[in-house]
């Protein structure tokens, strides 16, 4: 989904200097980071909840780690404030609400948005060149945590030899 909407920001004239990718998990930060790479957003930032602390972007997308629990770490309010708090003009929230429902300070976001009809299982889409219309972009599917690395092989695969050793800018 991360790369659904990158791809969709930057073909709408986002630059993606302006486009952050934040997540609780160094791991999984670096896994987005070589996603994105490899599709061509090497300019999109990508980083953890606590290396951004004090920086903001235009557009944060920020992705949450689908687990079976709630880590201590994702239950700390001062992640939750960082979190959501570094966008300037847009962000986008990807989880599951209701394993975030689970710590008290994530229910309070999200009833907050809810009563603005602001979560769902798809996203709205606006195009530019069809300004009248409604598209709605949804989730390719489910990665789960044993999934990860098929998905990430599957990804490298897709790439050529020669550009897999590129490390990025």
């Amino acid at each position: 989904m991360v790369q659904q909407l990158v791809r969709l920001l930057v073909g709408e004239g986002a630059r993606q200097a302006a486009i952050t990718v934040l997540t609780p998990y160094l791991g999984q930060s670096r896994v987005l980071r070589s996603v994105l790479r490899l599709s061509a957003f090497p300019d999109v930032r990508v980083s953890t909840v606590d290396l951004f602390q004090g920086d903001e972007n235009d557009i944060i997308l920020l992705s949450m780690t689908r687990t079976e629990r709630l880590t201590e770490f994702i239950r700390m309010r001062n992640r939750l404030v960082v979190s959501c708090s570094r966008a300037r003009f847009a962000m986008v929230i990807i989880g599951n609400d209701a394993l975030l429902r689970q710590c008290e300070h994530w229910a309070q976001v999200l009833d907050a948005l809810e009563a603005t009809k602001c979560v769902g299982s798809r996203l709205p889409v606006r195009y530019q060149s069809r300004p009248d219309q409604i598209e709605w972009l949804e989730a390719a599917g489910t990665v789960s945590s044993e999934n990860l690395t098929k998905e990430i092989e599957a990804s490298l695969a897709s790439v050529a030899p020669s550009e897999r050793g590129r490390s990025g800018p």
